[in-house]
């Protein structure tokens, strides 16, 4: 029941990131295809809350989440980033990331990204790191 609840949970989550994202106006709605140690490849949806923060949805071969990237001019680049995350072989679970994206400048759509931070802080939190690279489509 637990793992039916949660996955309902996932699914509902994804469809409304994804409905926001294609009710907003290009540039708002973006698709990203990442590569990264955490989730290893997936395809993640951002939507501008402004200039530098976004809300993101992905889908990866480990997990699914979704969740709020929060930065602002002063802090180029750093972001914290609450989230809600599905493992597919566990329930849905919350985490907490720092982290940095940096945009290479003569490849316009390509972005780095290190994440540090804490999952599971429903259960028994655990630290974890990312090192990822997003391609913009």
């Amino acid at each position: 029941m637990k793992i039916a609840r949660s996955i309902v949970s996932a699914f509902c989550l994804l469809f409304f990131s994804f409905t926001f994202a294609a009710t907003t106006p290009s540039p708002a709605g973006r698709l990203y295809v990442f590569f990264n140690t955490e989730n290893f490849i997936g395809v993640e949806v951002r939507t501008d809350v402004n200039p530098y923060s976004h809300i993101f949805s992905n889908v990866g071969l480990n997990y699914i989440s979704a969740g709020f990237r929060l930065s602002s001019s002063q802090t180029r680049g750093l972001y914290i980033a609450p989230m809600i995350y599905y493992p597919y072989n566990n329930e849905l679970n919350f985490a907490f990331v720092a982290g940095y994206e940096l945009r290479v400048e003569n490849l316009k759509n390509l972005y780095f990204s290190f994440e540090d931070g804490a999952k599971k802080l429903n259960n028994k939190p655990e630290a974890f790191v990312n090192f990822g690279a997003n391609f913009l489509f």
